[in-house]
């Protein structure tokens, strides 16, 4: 059987972001697929990441069409109109992928998260086959619009798109109704590789508490924040680590909150991290607060590394969580409730490891073996 020839189009250059990282490990696990990588600009750790993985790449420097919709207003007069003049490069991005499609015989246009849609384009122009892989909900996580409008983004799933992927029930649930074809749509839930698999290197008597990615409203620290503070009070063995990049607007609201509540001794910012599995095997709980979370990877990555995860009962979290059983879920911005079950298993040791076991077991036989790999080459092909 013929290998099939496919172009993976990445919206960004971030090695260890979280939508690469769901596909790098998908094509890790790709047996019968010849595989091209595509990125919007030159960067050196991605492009070594690449070779090393022996995947030959292009560089196509093809437009978003996302905008931050929470930006104050004379952010967005500069940068929307700054998103517009952008989709100009299409006039000479389009010959460029159309001669990189005919010189490798491509076949299939792969396209990972909903941030742009050259794809789209290439399925209008050409009829070549176009697979929409979305990982978002965009406003409701990230706070994302779309310039030209969410009309324009349905249409385009409708008419100019063979396959559509979704990584949970959840967000399938927002966009099935407004999609004409049904049989076209896919929920599958990503994989996580094994090498996420993390032995606990402990040794101090604090319980540490980590809530890892993007620091942003939609992500929830405060209300962790808040929630730490109260169960502290009653127990003083207890640390928050809190990794993301810092900088953004709403950092400096947490970073205020705990400096004014003098809680600087319990919790500490990391920033960005590149090791994480390092900085898990010191960890003993994971929360994540946000109220959208698409798939949550990083449930699934806490799981692997033995923390009994905290999470809030919303979109694709309550899918990943069994409450009581492989972790613990919470009424999202009930503070009072997360501070409530940040302090049960803080206290009882018993139930604390019962639950990292559970969610081991339950993540390294689900997330493990490959099966999102397996069913998306099963549409590949």
């Amino acid at each position: 059987m013929m290998k099939k020839r496919v172009l993976f189009l990445l919206h960004d250059t971030r090695v260890h972001g979280g939508a690469n990282s769901s596909m790098f490990d998908v094509l890790d696990n790709l047996n019968n697929v010849d595989i091209f990588v595509a990125i919007p600009k030159k960067d050196e750790e991605m492009t070594e990441y690449l070779n090393q993985k022996g995947y030959k790449w292009f560089v196509i420097s093809y437009p978003g069409w996302i905008y931050r919709i929470y930006n104050p207003w004379y952010k967005k007069v500069i940068r929307v109109p700054q998103q517009f003049l952008r989709q100009f490069r299409l006039i000479s991005v389009m010959p460029q992928l159309k001669k990189i499609i005919a010189e490798n015989n491509i076949d299939t246009i792969y396209t990972n998260t909903f941030c742009m849609y050259v794809g789209c384009l290439a399925k209008k122009m050409w009829n070549i086959r176009h697979i929409w892989h979305i990982r978002e909900y965009g406003a409701e996580d990230h706070g994302f619009g779309i310039i030209f409008g969410n009309h324009v983004f349905l249409k385009l799933l409708n008419k100019y798109t063979d396959q559509i992927i979704f990584i949970s029930k959840s967000l399938a649930n927002k966009y099935l109704t407004e999609i004409e074809d049904k049989s076209k749509v896919h929920v599958i839930y990503d994989d996580v590789s094994d090498r996420y698999i993390v032995k606990k290197s402990k040794h101090d008597d604090y319980i540490n508490i980590l809530v890892a990615g993007l620091i942003q409203a939609g992500k929830g620290q405060l209300e962790i924040v808040k929630a730490f503070e109260q169960a502290a009070q009653r127990m003083s063995t207890m640390k928050l680590f809190i990794a993301g990049e810092t900088g953004s607007t709403y950092y400096k609201a947490v970073k205020q909150y705990v400096d004014e509540h003098q809680l600087s001794d319990k919790v500490e910012f990391l920033g960005f991290v590149t090791n994480m599995n390092e900085l898990r095997s010191h960890m003993d709980i994971g929360v994540v607060a946000s109220r959208s979370e698409a798939f949550g990877r990083v449930t699934i990555e806490g799981m692997l590394a033995h923390m009994a995860m905290i999470g809030a009962d919303a979109a694709g979290t309550s899918e990943l969580i069994t409450d009581g059983e492989t972790g613990l879920l919470y009424e999202p911005g009930n503070i009072e409730e997360l501070s409530q079950k940040m302090l049960l298993l803080c206290q009882d040791s018993i139930r604390r490891r019962q639950i990292q076991e559970n969610g081991y077991m339950y993540a390294k036989d689900t997330y493990t073996n490959h099966n999102c790999a397996k069913k998306i080459e099963g549409l590949l092909i």
